[in-house]
């Protein structure tokens, strides 16, 4: 069992992914580490105060991101989503900001106790946005064509059957899509049914992900969504809405349709 463990912090290591459990109660603020990957150290993080419970993980996530990690994460509890990723920025005893890259996930310890397992596999990818970031006029151009679609003269967004056949069922391509264009225009994007059930995962900034994801969850944002859906099929063309609900920006919905088959709308949010 020793070799074996000495060989996975090795494969770990190699992978470049820091490893954290933590034991998250639904309703109170603090959690426990339960185990941390020692190479944490190399995101600044102080791996003997976290396992003695003197520092909490929370405290290694950027100020203005934390609040909304720990409500995504109440989200995904309180809606049963066993695994999501996340992307946020977290800074260490160094000083350093990093922007890391999280797949999350979640497991019931008790639910009597409201106990949930959250685990966190993070990846520094601080570097790769600044690549990204030198090469924004390629990948810009590669979005683009990504999102080529047919519009109509009415503004509707049309796919063409013959060059997309059955393109909304394809939801890892309408993934690509959404996350595409979020990371060209810096958007929240999403694609709904015609009863606001999300078909694709909601992409955008970190800052107020959460509060996009609960524009489909929370039910007084779902009667907002009825109305807005009403507005829609009424003259169906994409139409700017104010956010009467939740926090700040506005919201653009467009009816998307195979033919003359009504597949969903695709929501954006600022």
């Amino acid at each position: 069992m020793v070799i074996e463990n000495r060989y996975l912090r090795k494969a770990i290591q190699k992978t470049g992914y820091v490893v954290l459990v933590e034991r998250f109660i639904l309703g109170e603020a603090g959690t426990n580490v339960v185990y941390i990957s020692p190479n944490a150290a190399d995101m600044g993080m102080n791996v003997e105060m976290l396992n003695k419970g003197l520092k909490l993980f929370q405290d290694y996530i950027f100020p203005a991101d934390r609040s909304n990690v720990v409500k995504t994460i109440r989200n995904a509890i309180q809606n049963n989503i066993a695994e999501y990723a996340h992307e946020f920025r977290m800074v260490g005893d160094d000083m350093e900001v990093r922007q890391v890259f999280a797949n999350i996930s979640i497991d019931v310890l008790s639910e009597e106790e409201n106990a949930y397992s959250v685990e966190y596999y993070i990846r520094d990818i601080t570097s790769e946005q600044h690549q990204k970031s030198s090469q924004k006029e390629h990948t810009d151009k590669d979005n683009v064509e990504l999102m080529k679609m047919q519009i109509s003269q009415s503004g509707t967004l049309k796919i063409s059957k013959a060059q997309n056949p059955g393109m909304i069922p394809q939801l890892e391509k309408v993934d690509m899509i959404m996350s595409g264009f979020s990371a060209l225009a810096g958007l929240y994007s999403v694609l709904v049914d015609e009863e606001g059930k999300v078909l694709s995962s909601p992409v955008g900034p970190a800052t107020n992900l959460g509060d996009f994801y609960d524009l489909f969850e929370v039910p007084a944002y779902k009667e907002y969504y009825k109305h807005m859906k009403e507005e829609i099929l009424s003259s169906m063309e994409p139409q700017v809405f104010e956010r009467e609900e939740g926090g700040i920006g506005k919201l653009t919905m467009a009816p998307i349709a195979v033919g003359d088959s009504l597949q969903g709308f695709w929501v954006l949010g600022s």
